[in-house]
């Protein structure tokens, strides 16, 4: 090889690894790593909105990358992209005016852009409308359905989108395009509304509309029906949850009064709460709850469901609590707006943990029965801390001995202890 080769077969490869590092996705064997992208859009005229099919879309960057529409008007472009790509496209159509929009994509991405619309006149050719006139509206997307009473500090609203069809289940658009009219049916009356109150099917046959809560809960619902046509939706349903807790409707409960948690562990009471807004409504689903206790352990919190209660177990274990008696305390954040003191309500409810069983026979001084005479005595049955014992418990009093069967017995002979934490009994 001479010296004039050699030169020549360096510029080559010079300029081969400049057109490489120039343009990475047309030289797929230079161990540049690309990823399909996507930019995919519709194409409609300008003077009725119709989808155009048979469109040219393609990059003006690199032409080799293009697509015709079809199926309603609408194209996708795939790129093979390994950084960052900017460009145009354009679509064309003999007898339209082009139209183009700039693009900017990454690697991986699909990206829908906005539609591309030839501008029509009077020389232009005669398209479909694209679909029949309306004659379902679907529910097609929904935000949360169930939202907060206003200024309670949760979603105030809930936004609705839906799809308008015509007879074939085909789209809506063009000539055909629909205004949809929202109103609301059987709400609570406290201020609620619906924005727009109608709105016009975009180029996809959708159309969007937000409901707002007041500031009363309740159930609402929404219809949704085309001018002109009297097409309707069903009847979608919108919960409009209470507000924060309220002092007047927060309850404790225990479904034991006594557990024998002084002798045993892992006996259980079942701690419920239920809380209520300032208008008796349960308060949201998952409002917080916080418990602690002075004796056993309990969860540390609860959550309440649809119906504003919560619940958790109070679990008998050291440390057991003086005197007996466990103390359970119910904390929540309530709505300060009605009152102040509400900012932290507390609620406690006493469980009884009683231990082992002791008896005591308090008797007068000995003495002796005459005939149809009596003998008063008394006595008490309880823990060691004097509590009474749990639900279930039983006692008798009997007799024993020489002349016993000639005595009778009358008072608190056969005892049944209830749940109780009464002392008394």
């Amino acid at each position: 090889m001479n010296v004039r080769t050699t030169i020549l077969w360096a510029a080559i490869t010079i300029l081969l690894m400049q057109m490489a590092c120039q343009n990475p996705v047309s030289n797929p064997g230079g161990g540049v790593t690309t990823t399909d992208t996507f930019v995919k859009g519709i194409v409609t005229r300008s003077d009725n909105g119709s989808v155009v099919n048979q469109v040219v879309v393609k990059d003006t960057r690199q032409s080799s990358i293009s697509d015709t529409t079809r199926n309603g008007g609408r194209y996708i472009l795939t790129f093979k992209l390994s950084e960052h790509y900017a460009g145009t496209i354009v679509a064309h159509l003999n007898g339209f005016q082009d139209d183009s929009t700039q693009i900017s994509i990454d690697p991986g991405q699909v990206d829908s852009i906005p539609a591309l619309i030839l501008k029509a006149d009077s020389t232009s050719p005669i398209t479909s409308p694209g679909s029949g006139r309306p004659a379902n509206i679907i529910l097609k997307t929904t935000g949360d359905l169930n939202i907060g009473i206003r200024g309670a500090g949760l979603n105030e609203s809930a936004l609705l989108t839906f799809e308008v069809r015509d007879s074939l289940g085909n789209v809506v658009t063009g000539t055909n395009k629909a205004t949809v009219n929202f109103s609301i049916l059987g709400g609570p009356g406290g201020g609620e509304y619906v924005s727009p109150t109608s709105a016009v099917t975009d180029i996809g046959g959708k159309v969007s509309a937000r409901v707002t809560s007041g500031t009363k809960p309740g159930v609402l619902q929404l219809n949704a029906t085309t001018s002109g046509d009297s097409v309707k939706s069903s009847p979608v349903r919108v919960t409009i949850s209470g507000g924060l807790p309220d002092g007047n409707h927060f309850s404790i409960s225990s479904d034991r009064a006594n557990i024998a948690g002084g002798l045993f562990d892992n006996l259980r009471a079942k701690i419920s709460i239920i809380v209520g807004d300032r208008f008796g409504n349960p308060v949201p689903s998952g409002t917080a709850i916080s418990f602690l206790t002075t004796g056993g352990s309990i969860q540390p919190f609860a959550l309440t469901n649809i119906d504003g209660i919560a619940g958790v177990d109070l679990i008998s274990a050291n440390p057991r609590p003086g005197g007996g008696l466990a103390i359970v305390t119910a904390k929540t954040i309530g709505d300060t707006s009605v009152r102040k003191s509400d900012s932290t309500m507390i609620r406690t409810i006493p469980v009884l943990f009683s231990g082992q069983t002791q008896v005591n026979i308090f008797t007068p001084a000995a003495q002796t029965i005459a005939d149809s005479g009596q003998y008063l005595f008394t006595y008490k049955v309880s823990d060691q801390n004097g509590n009474p014992l749990i639900e279930g418990s039983t006692f008798k009093v009997t007799v024993s001995g020489s002349g016993s069967s000639d005595l009778a017995l009358k008072g608190d002979v056969d005892i049944h202890m209830p749940d109780t934490q009464d002392t008394s009994l």
